[in-house]
């Protein structure tokens, strides 16, 4: 569907854009960006040309496929506890909790403290950004969580930080905590514009929740601080978007910086399963351009800054095709979603496609445990990076780049759930045929399978819909 950006890019002058050209293409020659910054004045062509350097250096190691990177991750997500507060009806929670008690009969909330970071300073020196938002689990419900945003900002002043909350916990204590820490983004889940969308998706609450994020706006703009950044996010679907108009009047109202909006797609939840506009993706362009059009009248920022419009024939121009784009994560991403089923681990992996290990966070950079260059260097991550942009692309790679992915997803999960256990079981039996005997690295466990995979039957136990909806609209 081709659709004009509703929101028009401001562009430097040309002059600047001409510079910007000239110093990228420079910084492209192996070694001729890193040997004129470092005998450039500081200034911010010196910094430009620095960064670019590092970048094409980066996107060389990339395309190369190189094994094993110089670099530790530059990108982390972390789940600072399981436990959440509220059970919203979007959230994998529900199911997340339900495996954990079929397998080990409770739900281990596996906090992380600030002892895990004042250990893990071999990693965290070389991180850019650290997000707290894996997995489900909602970090206010760790009463560390202000003091360990602080700690972070005092140890490592570069690192920008992430939260993503619920908006509950942002009591007036946890508010000042959070301001004096300066996490770089506060992201509030509000999936709803109105009271009683809320009540039917997150609880009861609404008005209390609003309050508090127009208090934390206000708080920080008293102190006169451009950071935090407080945003409001939300997954569009046919549930919620008759209050997505009011949710911009919202974010309008309260001052909030911006609004992130996504299409919902299926997981395992309690939402119906044709409730995605993947169903009606007609009306769903239709009010993706309303809600577009009245934030830009009334200046609310978005994100993304252009509608991720919906596909509406079978042979979209965008998705007919397999996706051969570069994917660059095993290079630089590490995220850490919380196991409910056992004490003190973690999954391990760098994308959401597929977990790769269960680690024991208890032991990472601890004495006679593992280290993050353990991880990052193990051979099945090594394997990863060896064929995820060759052309014989391992199963969970081709798997992901599939065309119609997130249709199939949405308007057939339990096919999209088959397929996808299958990539992964495929990707660790031939990494591990290709790869030979592993090594045995205490606390770092090799996962052989999805440890969600698709089971009928656990679904309908834990009270989830099934399969496909019998009136896909």
């Amino acid at each position: 569907m081709s659709q004009k950006p509703l929101i028009e890019e401001i562009r430097p002058s040309a002059p600047i854009q001409w510079l910007r050209a000239a110093t990228d293409q420079v910084c492209r020659v192996p070694g001729l960006g890193s040997a004129l910054a470092k005998v450039l004045p500081e200034c911010r062509l010196r910094r430009r040309i620095s960064e670019q350097a590092s970048l094409a250096a980066f996107e060389r190691m990339v395309r190369k496929g190189d094994p094993l990177p110089p670099n530790l991750p530059r990108t982390a997500r972390l789940n600072l506890t399981g436990l959440c507060n509220l059970r919203c009806k979007f959230c994998e929670i529900h199911y997340i909790e339900a495996h954990a008690r079929a397998h080990c009969g409770k739900v281990h909330s596996n906090p992380i403290g600030l002892e895990y970071f004042e250990r893990w300073d071999a990693w965290l020196r070389d991180l850019n950004w650290l997000a707290f938002e894996a997995g489900a689990g909602e970090p206010l419900v760790n009463p560390e969580c202000g003091t360990i945003l602080s700690y972070l900002r005092n140890r490592y002043p570069d690192l920008h930080t992430r939260l993503v909350t619920n908006g509950w916990g942002l009591t007036a204590e946890v508010r000042m905590l959070l301001l004096k820490a300066r996490p770089e983004y506060i992201i509030c889940s509000l999936h709803a514009g109105n009271a009683e969308r809320y009540r039917e998706t997150q609880g009861s609450g609404f008005d209390d929740v609003v309050a508090k994020i127009a208090a934390l706006v206000q708080e920080r703009n008293l102190r006169r601080q451009v950071r935090p950044k407080i945003a409001l996010t939300a997954c569009m679907h046919q549930g919620n978007a008759d209050s997505l108009l009011d949710l911009i009047r919202l974010a309008d109202s309260i001052a909030v910086d911006e609004v992130h909006l996504n299409q919902y797609y299926h997981s395992r939840n309690q939402l119906k399963n044709d409730i995605s506009f993947f169903f009606r993706p007609e009306e769903g362009n239709r009010i993706l351009r309303e809600v577009y059009a009245l934030a830009a009248d009334l200046g609310v920022c978005m994100h993304p800054a252009t509608p991720k419009w919906l596909p509406e024939t079978d042979l979209s121009p965008t998705e007919s095709a397999e996706d051969c784009s570069v994917c660059a994560l095993p290079w630089k991403a590490i995220q850490f979603p919380s196991c409910l089923y056992r004490e003190g681990f973690h999954f391990a992996g760098v994308c959401n496609r597929i977990d790769l290990f269960c680690v024991d966070m208890r032991l990472m950079e601890a004495e006679g445990g593992f280290s993050m260059q353990d991880l990052w260097h193990h051979p099945i991550l090594q394997y990863l990076r060896h064929t995820v942009n060759s052309r014989s692309r391992n199963p969970i790679c081709r798997f992901c780049k599939t065309p119609n992915l997130l249709r199939l997803r949405s308007k057939d999960p339990a096919e999209y759930s088959r397929q996808r256990d299958a990539a992964v079981r495929g990707f660790l039996e031939e990494a591990r045929m290709a790869i030979g005997p592993l090594p045995e690295i205490r606390g770092v466990e090799v996962l052989d399978r999805n440890p969600f995979e698709y089971d009928p039957e656990f679904f309908a136990f834990s009270g989830l819909p099934v399969g496909v909806s019998d009136n896909p609209a």
